[in-house]
């Protein structure tokens, strides 16, 4: 049976919500608006929320815990209502959570999915503009993992590159970056 490229379009878009699923990983997340470009390091567990994020550039750390819906950014706390989780997540930590983004053609995202295509191992949503059609951009995730790797748009540029953990040991959070010792996520 051959599908549909709607039919096609529909699979994808499932895989890419997905997100790769809820096994904790570990990646360098870059952010572009414009000239201004953030790196982070990154530590995710997208099944529970967990994540903590490390600027390459001055630092800073930001961490979101669940358990009390509290985003961290340094010294500073601030707690999130559950239909605030994860749309108000970072951009360093948004490719780890495909919801966040603006992009799947909900009444306040600013583009939706039109077609799909397969590159290598890649699988690119192409993207176009709400009120704009002549606006596109692009989503492209890891067809094996179903980690997300990009989000292109006339204005934004959001990449992030994966480590999977080994989760043989169990599924432990490791942010030792944030002590300055064990297991982290090292620039």
């Amino acid at each position: 049976m051959t599908l549909s490229s709607s039919e096609y379009l529909a699979m994808a878009i499932g895989a890419a919500i997905d997100g790769g699923g809820p096994h904790q990983f570990e990646a360098t997340s870059r952010s572009q608006y414009g000239n201004v470009i953030e790196q982070w390091a990154i530590v995710v567990i997208p099944g529970t929320f967990y994540w903590s994020a490390r600027s390459l550039g001055t630092g800073r750390i930001e961490s979101f815990d669940p358990n009390t819906l509290s985003l961290h950014d340094g010294e500073e706390s601030r707690q999130l209502s559950l239909d605030r989780i994860p749309s108000s997540f970072p951009e360093s930590v948004k490719l780890a959570f495909p919801l966040s983004l603006r992009i799947w053609g909900r009444e306040r995202d600013q583009y939706h999915p039109i077609s799909v295509e397969d590159h290598d191992n890649d699988t690119v949503l192409i993207l176009r503009h709400q009120k704009d059609k002549s606006i596109f951009g692009s989503f492209t995730f890891d067809r094996e993992t179903g980690r997300a790797k990009r989000l292109v748009t006339p204005t934004q540029l959001l990449h992030q590159d994966v480590k999977v953990l080994d989760s043989s040991g169990g599924p432990g959070v490791s942010f030792g970056f944030l002590a300055g010792m064990g297991k982290g996520v090292q620039p």
